[in-house]
């Protein structure tokens, strides 16, 4: 080999030393996520044929296991990997939604997935007339 590492084979490496050190400091492991942060999934799918849209759940807890960013005709858009929290069928939800990726961006800066939360469509306090989604 010419000594160069793919950028894959670092992202594993680091994802394995992560894992090495949180069995080192007594924590509980975390469950496997299908595939972390990207900003491509890179030819890799979500396990789920099942997409459902923020509408179809609103109001209900779910748990989202992780998410992708992806580049759409109207800009980024968040891909997200959830179940509801009785059931670990997996199923996939998207949104463009700013304030939403914005969480999303902060949950995973501080390692917090997955996380539970509820969708939800909130009046615009600056605009009125007008809403937009949240993640509560």
């Amino acid at each position: 080999m010419n000594g160069k590492r793919s950028k894959k084979e670092i992202e594993e490496e680091e994802e394995e030393e992560e894992e090495e050190e949180e069995e080192e400091k007594g924590g509980q492991k975390m469950p496997k996520r299908v595939y972390t942060k990207a900003s491509e999934l890179g030819g890799r799918k979500f396990a789920t044929d099942e997409q459902r849209t923020l509408e179809n759940i609103q109001g209900v807890d779910v748990v989202i296991e992780d998410y992708a960013i992806m580049s759409g005709t109207f800009g980024e858009f968040a891909v997200m990997l959830c179940h509801f929290p009785e059931d670990e069928k997996l199923f996939t939800v998207s949104t463009g939604g700013q304030v939403i990726l914005r969480k999303l961006q902060h949950a995973a800066d501080h390692k917090l997935f997955p996380v539970i939360g509820k969708f939800q469509r909130v009046k615009s306090k600056k605009t009125p007339n007008r809403s937009y989604w949240d993640l509560l």
